[in-house]
C-alpha cells in the first residue's frame, strides 16, 4: 500500500519517468536487503552460533578484500568482464562458505573449518559491500535514500520473520541469498560502468568545509557506537538477539521521515536530515540510562538499535556526497565501509583483551553515567553544527546567472555532452521552456527536441525534473 502510494505520487512530480524512478529505488533497495540478509543468516540467526572470534575474523577479511580494491581502483573502473567476474567469484566464494558454516553446525566439519568460511564469506562480501555502495553513489541522493532507508526496513522486517521459521528454511536463504544479490547488482549496473567518476581522490582537494563537517559528526557517532559496542555485551542466546523489533521500528520511522520528505514535500537533500540521526542515537542513550535498572536487557538492546542507524546514516551521507561532487566512489565508499560501517566487533574485542576485568553490567553506574554523558555531548555538538552552518546546503537559487554557464563544462568530460546541448541544458535549467530556448540560441523547437532526447539518453535522465536534479546537486560549483 505505501509503495503503491509512492509510485502514485511521484507520477504526478515525474510524469513518465516515475516507473523508471520506482524500479531503481526497489532495485537498488532489494539489492541491499539480500546482502545484508546473506550476512545475517551465517552470524545472527539460530542456523549456526559463530562465535566473536568468527565475526571478528570476517571483518578483518572484508577490511583488507576493501582496502585492496580501494588501493588497485583508485584511479580506474573495471570493465564489465571483470565487473562480472568478480561478482560470480564473490558469489560462489558466499555460497561455499554458507555450506561449510551450514555443515559445520551440523558437526559434519570440524571446527576449524568453520573459521576459514567466516574468512572466505567476509573476503566475499567485500566486493558485494562496494558493489552497493557504488550503486548508491551512483543515483540521485533522494532516489539512493529512500532505497537505503527501505533496505534496512525490510531488512528488520525479514530477519525478525526468519528468527521464527524451521532452520531449513534459513538454510535456503543462506545458500540464494547470494545468488540474488548478484544477480541483482548486475542488473543495477548494467550500462552504468562507464559513467562513474573516475581519478585519484584526494580529501583536501575533494572535500569542502561542510562536507568535513558533515563528516567529523559522523566519526563523532562511530565513536559513540564503539563505546556502545563495548558497553552492551551481547546475549549468549542467539535467540533472544534474534526476536528484538526495535531495529524494524527504527528503520520505519527513518524511512517515513524520508517519504514524507521527497516524494510529498518534494525535497532532494537527504544530507540535511543528518540531525535526525543523532537525535535518533541520543534517544538511545538517554533511554539505556533511564531504563537499565528496570530491564537491563531491553535497555541495552535499544540502544544497540539506536547507535546501528548510524549505518543508515554513513550510507545515505556518503552516497550524496559523492554524487553531488562527483567523486570516484569506490575509494570514498570504501573508506566509509573502514571508519562508520564497520566499527564492530573490533572495539569490543581489543577492549575485552586489554580490560578483561572490566564489566559495565556489574558497574552499571560507570555505564550509565557514560551513556547520559554521550548523549549530552552529542545533543551540544548537534546544537552547535546546526547554529553555525548546516552541510552540503543546495544553491538557493536554480537560475544562476548567464556567466555561470561555463560551470556546466563538467558535464561536457561527465557524460560526453556537446557544446550545444551544455547551452540547452543551461536554458532549460533558469527556467526556459524549449520554444524560448530555441528562440534564444536561434534554432528550430524540433532541433531543440533532438537536443532534449539526446541530453536525456546520456545522462539517463526521463523529465526535466530529473535533469535539474543532476545539475542543482552536482554540477553549480
Amino acid at each position: 500500500m505505501a509503495w503503491a502510494y509512492v509510485m502514485e505520487a511521484d507520477i504526478v512530480v515525474k510524469g513518465r519517468g516515475s516507473a523508471s524512478s520506482v524500479s531503481a529505488v526497489m532495485l537498488l533497495a532489494f539489492g541491499i536487503l539480500s546482502f545484508r540478509v546473506a550476512a545475517w543468516v551465517i552470524y545472527r540467526s539460530e542456523l549456526a552460533y559463530i562465535t566473536n572470534d568468527g565475526y571478528v575474523i570476517a571483518r578483518i577479511f572484508q577490511m583488507l578484500v576493501v582496502v585492496l580494491l580501494m588501493v588497485s581502483m583508485r584511479s580506474r573502473i573495471p570493465s564489465k568482464r571483470v565487473f562480472i567476474g568478480g561478482m560470480v567469484l564473490a558469489t560462489v566464494a558466499t555460497v561455499v562458505a554458507s555450506a561449510v558454516v551450514i555443515f559445520g553446525s551440523n558437526g559434519v566439519l570440524p571446527p576449524s573449518w568453520g573459521m576459514a568460511a567466516c574468512g572466505l564469506h567476509g573476503a566475499a562480501s567485500a566486493f558485494f559491500f562496494l558493489g552497493w555502495g557504488v550503486c548508491a553513489c551512483i543515483e540521485l541522493p533522494s532516489r539512493s535514500a529512500l532505497s537505503i532507508s527501505l533496505a534496512f526496513v525490510l531488512y528488520g522486517l525479514v530477519t525478525l520473520f526468519l528468527s521464527f521459521v524451521p532452520l531449513g528454511f534459513v538454510e535456503g536463504v543462506a545458500l540464494l541469498s547470494p545468488l540474488l544479490c548478484c544477480a541483482l547488482i548486475v542488473i543495477a549496473l548494467k550500462g552504468r560502468l562507464e559513467k562513474i567518476p573516475c581519478g585519484r581522490a584526494s580529501l583536501r582537494r575533494d572535500l569542502d568545509t561542510p562536507s568535513r563537517m558533515l563528516l567529523g559528526v559522523m566519526l563523532a557517532c562511530c565513536v559513540i557506537c564503539a563505546v556502545v559496542d563495548v558497553m552492551v555485551p551481547e546475549s549468549s542466546d542467539p535467540s533472544l538477539y534474534s526476536f528484538n523489533a526495535f531495529w524494524p521500528v527504527l528503520y520505519a520511522v527513518i524511512f517515513g521521515v524520508f517519504f514524507v520528505r521527497f516524494v510529498l514535500m518534494k525535497k532532494k537533500d537527504p544530507d540535511a536530515l543528518w540531525p535526525m540521526f543523532t537525535f535518533v542515537l541520543s534517544v538511545g542513550l538517554f533511554g539505556f540510562s533511564s531504563f537499565f535498572f528496570i530491564d537491563t536487557f531491553v535497555a541495552g538492546q535499544f540502544m544497540r538499535a539506536s547507535a546501528d542507524c548510524i549505518i543508515v546514516f554513513s550510507w545515505v551521507v556518503v552516497a550524496c556526497v559523492v554524487y553531488r561532487k562527483k567523486l570516484q566512489p569506490i575509494f570514498y565508499f570504501g573508506l566509509s565501509i573502514i571508519i562508520y560501517s564497520n566499527t564492530a566487533p573490533f572495539p569490543k574485542a581489543a577492549f575485552d583483551a586489554l580490560f578483561p576485568q572490566v564489566d559495565f553490567g556489574a558497574g552499571s553506574l560507570v555505564a550509565i553515567a557514560l551513556a547520559f554523558a554521550m548523549a549530552v555531548a552529542l545533543v551540544g555538538c548537534t546544537v552547535f553544527l546546526s547554529a553555525v552552518r548546516k552541510p552540503s546546503a543546495l544553491p538557493k537559487s536554480s537560475q544562476p546567472p548567464k556567466e555561470e554557464c561555463s560551470s556546466l563544462e563538467w558535464m561536457k568530460e561527465s557524460y560526453g555532452l556537446t557544446l550545444r546541448e551544455i547551452e540547452v541544458v543551461d536554458l532549460l535549467t533558469r527556467g526556459y521552456t524549449m520554444p524560448q530556448t530555441g528562440e534564444r540560441l536561434f534554432i528550430s523547437h524540433d532541433t531543440v527536441r533532438s537536443h532534449v532526447k539526446s541530453i536525456y539518453k546520456k545522462l539517463g535522465v526521463h523529465s526535466k525534473g530529473e535533469l535539474i536534479d543532476i545539475v542543482a546537486q552536482g554540477g553549480v560549483r
